[in-house]
């Protein structure tokens, strides 16, 4: 057979509604925007995460002493990193 008598021709776009189109029909038109956030969020959350990177920071220091510290006593330092 011939391939250009066994295919279908394809509908023509301007007679296809979006998707988008579509969507916005059946819920009713597109929605208002609303606030993400009360406006006093933004600075309790800012400080939140600070307090986070404050902790990090200080555990690591002590972390990071306590690490030289067994390593002065024991010099192996694969043997410390696997107990640890």
């Amino acid at each position: 057979g011939n391939a250009a008598a066994t295919t279908k021709s394809l509908p023509v776009a301007s007679n296809l509604k979006s998707s988008t189109s579509l969507a916005l029909s059946a819920a009713g038109g597109a929605k208002q925007a609303e606030p993400a956030e009360p406006v006093g969020g933004g600075l309790v959350e800012t400080l939140q995460i600070g307090g986070y990177f404050a902790l990090w920071y200080l555990f690591n220091i002590g972390y990071n002493i306590y690490n030289k510290q067994a390593l002065n006593a024991m010099a192996y330092p694969w043997s410390i990193a696997t107990i640890q």
